[in-house]
């Protein structure tokens, strides 16, 4: 078994580096939240997590374009790669003074999500820990609940920052920069769970808002609300590339 582990390290360089940084994310993402070495340690493996996150990112964005050409429609298949987008992310929050639990949700439920799938995809049956096999089966079957939570946090970390800003906790900047990676996620082509819980508020808002018993001041607050989102919201174009 270890002889094939080798072989097949050997033959796929980059997949398993990817595979190391995503497992390093998870345990960094666990030691943030949980310090087992103390509180002085939560900004590091903050930042180690997101660190990491940007590595894979980086490497994942390298295999999908391997030819780097500086040139406008470069730019344009960059934006649409979502591991363009979590590297953006990983941008946005590594410099940031206070580490906020929203922002390591996402790249520790994605890392596991993508480890899980990698280990179905390469190990498949010969896995032997029933524990490892267990935890891989309930997350790829999982796998819409965890995409969607992931896009919700991501959604909901917005409003965090600008009451960030209030706070003193926050940068002036950071909202607008992360609005922008909003944007990348609602037009994924790969990944639709943006636009899906961006709909799913929308409907639930506007329920909440036809509610006989919804004051007329909320009613009001709240279809202000949903008319300047949808001015915000970019027109979302299908590739005909997708694979």
């Amino acid at each position: 078994m270890l002889s094939g582990i080798i072989s097949f390290a050997q033959q796929n360089k980059i997949d398993c580096l990817i595979f190391l940084a995503r497992l390093y994310t998870i345990f960094a993402s666990f030691l943030f939240v949980v310090p087992l070495y103390g509180a002085e340690s939560i900004q590091v493996f903050y930042q180690r997590a997101l660190v990491s996150n940007g590595l894979s990112c980086a490497l994942r964005l390298h295999q999908r374009m391997p030819v780097v050409a500086l040139n406008r429609d470069f730019f344009s298949r960059v934006i649409l790669e979502d591991s363009a987008h979590y590297l953006l992310y990983t941008l946005i929050f590594v410099s940031t003074s206070s580490p906020v639990t929203l922002v390591a949700i996402p790249i520790f439920l994605l890392a596991l999500f993508n480890i899980s799938f990698f280990i179905q995809r390469n190990a498949g049956s010969q896995l032997s820990l029933a524990a490892l096999n267990s935890l891989v089966l309930k997350v790829t079957s999982n796998s819409q609940s965890i995409l969607r939570f992931i896009a919700l946090n991501e959604v909901l970390l917005f409003p965090a920052l600008v009451m960030m800003i209030f706070s003193g906790r926050g940068s002036l900047l950071t909202p607008f920069i992360y609005y922008r990676f909003l944007t990348f996620r609602y037009c994924s082509q790969r990944n639709p769970y943006s636009r899906i819980v961006f709909q799913q508020l929308r409907i639930g808002s506007e329920q909440l808002a036809n509610d006989p018993r919804c004051p007329q001041f909320i009613r009001t607050l709240i279809y202000r609300a949903i008319q300047t989102l949808c001015q915000w919201a970019p027109p979302f174009v299908p590739s005909p590339q997708q694979n």
